[in-house]
């Protein structure tokens, strides 16, 4: 209630005590006994994926994964626990392992059961594809007119047609990313150059 209420850092605290609390083992134990004990070690699944949600609503990824990966073991179908999952490990490990995990869960649902993701986790892929493509495709620019920059446009691109390799370089913020991506009135470089 306290997640739902919007109030993660309590339900850190609740869900961790609740943990704590849930037995770990399976005894031998018959009858009423073995039925409490059952149901303690729901509650303590249950308790395991409340933390879990509640720490990554809270901002601590990176101690929300261990939790999130066991819910997501044990129900890989709950979308809410996959995409807590999903944002951690694109916040602690980046957004490759993100889309490789999501991925998967695509790819196993699409043989399973012949259908897609839910309409939340696809837009959730396309923010961690728009997180992850500078990383793929390199940074672009739609720059305005690059004024004063005529000489080293001309000079870059001599290089470009005459060099098998060209490098820009100098010190940060003179502008050596944006005048490798030039607006296309200027003249773009072969994308193989860039």
């Amino acid at each position: 209630a306290r997640l739902t209420a919007g109030e993660p850092v309590e339900a850190v605290t609740l869900a961790a005590e609740a943990l704590a609390l849930a037995p770990t083992e399976e005894t031998g134990a018959d009858g009423a006994l073995s039925e409490i004990r059952s149901r303690a070690r729901r509650t303590g699944r249950d308790a395991e994926r409340l933390l879990g949600l509640a720490l990554a609503r809270s901002g601590r990824e990176r101690e929300a994964l261990t939790h999130l990966r066991t819910a997501h073991d044990r129900a890989a179908d709950d979308t809410e626990v996959l995409e807590a999952l999903l944002r951690s490990e694109a916040a602690v490990a980046g957004a490759p392992a993100a889309l490789q995990r999501y991925e998967t869960y695509r790819s196993g649902l699409r043989d399973r059961l012949g259908v897609d993701p839910s309409d939340a986790l696809q837009r959730l892929h396309r923010e961690l594809l728009a997180a992850d493509e500078p990383v793929r495709t390199g940074v672009r620019y739609d720059a305005e007119e690059l004024l004063g920059r005529d000489a080293d446009l001309a000079r870059l691109r001599a290089s470009v047609r005459s060099s098998r390799l060209t490098s820009i370089i100098g010190p940060g913020g003179i502008g050596k990313t944006r005048i490798a991506h030039v607006h296309p009135r200027l003249g773009r470089l072969p994308r193989e150059h860039v």
